[in-house]
């Protein structure tokens, strides 16, 4: 079964889970609803300063990872280039071969299934901490910000009494309280933590970590080596432009003001510090991130920080969720980047599951063209000649069509044949085909008036 096929097959089945829809829909409408009272207070401006911020780092990024390396090496710090997983899993095993009697733990992050981690730290090292996510094995996670956002309090509350052996807990803030508590409870003698910074500070080579939990807080401070990875789209030049992106980012993608916490990390424990990571490994990560940046029709796209807005608002990815996607790059964001970062011929698809209603657009706080973006890999995969024969003979036939009124009028009977035929595939079986007007809008206007188009 081809990629497309896994995607319409996974797609059809989550459009006919009423359940998974009416979660989605509400959990959307709530986060909506709280984010319009935060963005009343927000300035103006605001979008336009994050999204020149964003414009600025990508347009000088070599000059920024060559001053964020410099920076943080500076400190102590250690940092490895990995070009793909493949080059990651090299480092990684490189670096858990050194501490064999080493434990480690790993905070849940869609850059860790991109890079393939988990697969790397399975073998033959045990993940201690995996249980922080109630994602399980699948690791299906349908939001940058909220993994769990098409689970529900429901299934929550049967993963925490069944599973974990607790009572039900009905609030959110209960569940972040158990694992914080839990995470500080360990003894982290000789451990390991695998943790994904929000930014990268280019001109103080400073890691930035948020969210309201502290789970990643707590790995960071108690571990004895922290192993971070960071995407190259991650960087940020200056700590002054913080002021403005943390707020975007805590609106857009969480629907709060702030985050309740964040933590920033310069570099190792030095001696007059009791508290902090001996060692730290930066591993920068591109994974065909430099194909986005290449080409200027794409080059926004790097832009974005991850704050999962667009997520919200698509009609497509409510209807279907994160997991349809089969890959980390998910909503509309995610079906610009995927056809850059990976093979055309395995993603084409993707560009194609979108409405282009341009809510995306509108509510991107870095004022990514998103919509349009997804057009232009429409125009991409049609140029590079991925297209089926079938598609490209159904076009012809449409535009011969077209070109004649006599052939506009055929009898409805053969133009329901031709569109069956032609869609059939597509169209699922679950769906009733639309049913083909007796006649034409022509036909009835000659009917009406007695003049048209004959030819």
């Amino acid at each position: 079964m081809s990629t497309q096929e896994k995607f319409n097959a996974v797609v059809l089945e989550k459009s006919l889970d009423n359940d998974f829809y009416e979660q989605m829909t509400e959990f959307a409408n709530t986060f909506r609803k709280q984010r319009r009272e935060e963005i009343i207070q927000q300035p103006n401006n605001a979008k336009k300063r994050g999204a020149f911020y964003r414009w600025r780092t990508t347009e000088n990024l070599d000059k920024y990872l060559i001053e964020f390396e410099s920076n943080f090496l500076k400190k102590g710090g250690r940092v490895i280039w990995a070009p793909d997983e493949k080059d990651i899993a090299k480092e990684v095993s490189a670096i858990l071969a050194k501490h064999p009697d080493y434990s480690f733990e790993v905070s849940h992050s869609h850059i860790f299934e991109e890079a393939e981690l988990y697969n790397t730290l399975s073998k033959p090292y045990h993940i201690v901490g995996i249980e922080a996510s109630m994602l399980g094995e699948k690791r299906e996670f349908s939001h940058p910000s909220f993994p769990l956002a098409h689970v529900g309090k429901e299934k929550a509350n049967m993963f925490f009494n069944d599973f974990l052996g607790l009572k039900p807990r009905t609030d959110t803030k209960d569940w972040a309280e158990y694992y914080r508590d839990k995470a500080n409870s360990k003894t982290h003698n000789k451990s390991i933590a695998f943790v994904n910074p929000r930014f990268a500070l280019s001109d103080s080579g400073t890691l930035v970590f948020d969210g309201n939990n502290g789970l990643q807080a707590s790995l960071v401070m108690q571990s004895n080596i922290v192993v971070a990875l960071v995407g190259i789209d991650q960087m940020v030049a200056t700590q002054n432009e913080l002021e403005t992106l943390l707020p975007l980012l805590s609106i857009y993608g969480q629907a709060e003001t702030l985050s309740r916490q964040l933590l920033f990390v310069g570099g190792p424990k030095q001696s007059s510090f009791d508290e902090g990571p001996e060692e730290i490994y930066i591993i920068l990560f591109d994974n065909g991130r430099s194909n986005v940046l290449a080409k200027p029709a794409t080059r926004q796209a790097s832009h974005c920080i991850q704050c999962g807005a667009c997520h919200m608002v698509c009609p497509v990815f409510r209807m279907v969720g994160g997991q349809s996607f089969n890959s980390v790059n998910m909503g509309p964001i995610g079906e610009v980047t995927s056809q850059q970062q990976y093979s055309k011929k395995e993603t084409k698809h993707i560009s194609f599951a979108s409405t282009n209603c341009g809510a995306c657009t509108e509510v991107c706080p870095v004022k990514i063209d998103v919509h349009n973006l997804i057009i232009n890999n429409r125009k991409d995969v049609q140029e590079s000649g991925h297209t089926g024969a079938n598609e490209k003979y159904l076009w012809l036939a449409w535009k011969r069509m077209m070109l004649k009124r006599k052939r506009m009028n055929q009898t409805t009977s053969l133009k329901s044949f031709m569109f069956r035929t032609a869609y059939r595939k597509n169209w699922g079986e679950k769906r009733e085909f639309p049913q083909i007007v007796e006649r034409s809008f022509n036909q009835m206007w000659v009917e009406q008036f007695g003049t048209g188009q004959e030819d």
